[in-house]
């Protein structure tokens, strides 16, 4: 059975994405864990009650960050794991091509 239909992927475009999602997870972190080191060390060194709030409103910015690190971390391996469907696809459809005579 061969396949009349072909379906083009551009990798670029998986490729490109993955990597502004990498920028985006590395900027996220260093923003976030630098402020959250701030705000750390003002607590420490005030121990006031608006600074205690505003170290639990970090803590909870920290949380959140792991979270946000986790769903890019999942989307850049479903990207991969789309890319090698499509690549396995594009495959198959030149060996059918090939193989029809």
């Amino acid at each position: 059975m061969s396949r009349n239909s072909t379906t083009h992927v551009d990798y670029g475009v998986l490729d490109a994405e993955k990597q502004n999602l990498r920028t985006m997870r590395t900027d996220t972190n260093t923003l976030i864990s630098g402020k959250y080191n701030e705000v750390k060390a003002v607590f420490s060194s005030t121990n006031s009650k608006a600074a205690e709030e505003l170290y639990e409103v970090a803590d909870k910015l920290y949380s959140i960050n792991a979270i946000l690190n986790n769903m890019i971390n999942q989307t850049i391996y479903t990207l991969d794991y789309a890319k090698a469907i499509f690549q396995n696809a594009d495959t198959e459809m030149t060996t059918d091509i090939e193989g029809e005579g």
